[in-house]
């Protein structure tokens, strides 16, 4: 059986995976290895190289963490009559007045709670973390509950409570 090896946690994933099942990481380059010889010899991952050092801090953002123009962080959710919502990393959706983006215009946002989910982007990895079980929330027709961070891939369907939207990132 061919599976995939996260490069980060070295957990065992299906050969189909795009992110870990553990920690959500992105192995979709990762090449699928009979089960056998997936794992290291040593059962530890390999090492992770050293992060990049920067000489300055890059400016804030409007939308929390850094300037878009560094590494592309701004995302859209796309709701069925075809508005477009930028999201920005580590933004909390919801409605008025707690939210960070308020969605309460959109169809249905009247039933999305004041702050519902958040959006991070990290190591050019979406996730959407639930803040509340208040009202249902689902990635790709799957329940999220409160507290779960889901990755989220391009043309991802995200459902709060009921409004749907469309996640759409560069």
């Amino acid at each position: 059986m061919k599976v995939k090896v996260c490069p980060d946690c070295g957990h065992t994933n299906k050969a189909e995976s795009i992110y870990c099942v553990k920690d959500y990481c992105d192995i979709e380059s990762v090449a699928p290895t009979d089960e056998g010889e997936a794992a290291p010899a040593t059962g530890m991952p390999p090492p992770k190289p050293a992060p990049e050092k920067r000489s300055e801090e890059p400016p804030a953002h409007p939308m929390g963490g850094t300037e878009t123009r560094r590494v592309g962080l701004v995302a859209h959710l796309v709701t069925p009559d075809s508005q477009r919502i930028l999201i920005g990393p580590n933004v909390v959706v919801g409605r008025r007045p707690v939210a960070d983006v308020d969605l309460t215009d959109v169809p249905n946002g009247d039933t999305i709670s004041r702050s519902h989910a958040r959006f991070t982007c990290g190591d050019g990895l979406w996730r959407i973390e639930i803040l509340t079980d208040a009202n249902a929330s689902f990635i790709d027709n799957n329940r999220v509950h409160q507290g779960e961070r889901v990755p989220l891939r391009n043309g991802a369907r995200v459902t709060l409570a009921e409004a749907t939207f469309v996640f759409q990132s560069p």
